[in-house]
């Protein structure tokens, strides 16, 4: 394999760590605001009692107490939501994004380092292609805590994204080798 192609790879490899990175912070942002919705959802209905003294609550439309139904309704909602909320392990799924998203943060931060090497050396030595290697290997042993199925469409807008920080041929410069065809 010419070292362009070895370069070409370890880009590839460098973006789609990047892409898996985004992916997850977006997850993550999510996630929380799932879990802050739900907290204040919670704070405000579970009790009932606190808002009960609201003037909304005392509202009518055509003469029909629509506030008791509606306090009435959010509550019920709520008590079901407060009992089953630690069987949901929102806090869990959080965690594990986190970690996640930690995880190729870091893999992406390295492998950059690599990428920057490459380009300004303008080869691929050993030592590039070993940590090159060992960080697959680490990206390797996420896979069985990334989300499945992924979500297609977040997929494609962080890769629009990716792609406008790091094309794909435009980013790097590595000189073609003596055998490529020229065009």
């Amino acid at each position: 394999m010419s070292d362009r192609q070895q370069f070409e790879n370890i880009y590839d490899e460098f973006r789609t760590l990047v892409l898996n990175k985004e992916y997850y912070a977006h997850r993550i942002s999510r996630s929380g605001k799932l879990l802050k919705s739900l907290d204040i959802f919670l704070a405000l209905f579970a009790g009932g009692s606190g808002v009960l003294g609201f003037a909304l609550w005392k509202t009518k439309i055509f003469n029909l107490p629509v506030g008791p139904l509606l306090l009435s309704l959010a509550t019920g909602v709520a008590v079901v939501l407060g009992i089953a909320r630690p069987y949901l392990r929102l806090e869990d799924e959080h965690e594990r994004l986190s970690s996640v998203q930690g995880a190729y943060g870091a893999i992406a931060f390295l492998m950059e380092d690599v990428v920057t090497r490459i380009k300004t050396n303008r080869e691929v030595d050993e030592n590039a292609e070993t940590i090159y290697r060992a960080l697959r290997q680490v990206r390797t042993s996420l896979v069985a805590r990334e989300d499945t199925p992924a979500d297609r469409t977040l997929i494609e807008k962080m890769q629009e994204i990716v792609n406008q920080r790091f094309p794909a041929a435009t980013y790097f410069y590595y000189p073609p080798s003596d055998n490529a065809p020229t065009k």
